[in-house]
């Protein structure tokens, strides 16, 4: 299975080294994660990762957990479109940005927010929590990731309905008197 973390266009490092954590790694791979795509930002920085054979690891290698434990790692900071990731992916983790929450929760996909508070008045944290109150994902910190991991399987999200363009367009047309 695909675990996809993503920072959207944000820099969130602490996300990232987080995840990079050989304990969190382990973690991911006790929850038969056996590959991980991380989506870093355009001004974060590269994953810096040594593995247990104490060898640097490069992009789209395998990680040694253990001497007979691997799994597979790869980055990249950003690209046009993360569509495709999110629907290969079994489990995201993000940012709690609203772009990222809407495009994931579109694409099917079982999310884990992992909000920021050092930014903006810690707007994602209000957002994450109406979602999570809701049952549509599951918010996290930064320190409280692994034991949200830990619990994923217990927890039953509720699918994210479709979009429906067709009351904002009945409201644009009755605002504009069309109706």
């Amino acid at each position: 299975m695909l675990a996809f973390v993503t920072v959207g266009t944000t820099k969130f490092d602490g996300l990232i080294d987080r995840i990079c954590d050989v304990d969190m790694l382990g973690t991911l791979a006790d929850q038969g994660y056996g590959r991980v795509r991380i989506q870093y930002g355009p001004q974060g920085r590269i994953p810096d990762l040594i593995d247990e054979r104490k060898e640097r690891v490069r992009k789209n290698a395998s990680f040694a957990l253990s001497k007979k434990r691997h799994i597979e790692i790869e980055w990249f900071p950003i690209k046009p479109s993360i569509k495709k990731d999110l629907e290969e992916a079994s489990l995201v983790i993000g940012h709690a940005g609203a772009g990222t929450i809407l495009e994931t929760l579109r694409a099917g996909t079982n999310l884990v927010v992992v909000t920021n508070p050092d930014l903006m008045d810690d707007h994602q944290t209000d957002l994450a929590t109406a979602m999570e109150r809701q049952k549509y994902l599951i918010k996290a910190t930064c320190k409280t990731l692994k034991d949200v991991l830990k619990r994923m399987k217990r927890v039953d999200l509720k699918q994210y309905p479709p979009f429906d363009p067709k009351p904002f367009c009945d409201m644009c047309d009755e605002e504009l008197g069309l109706m």
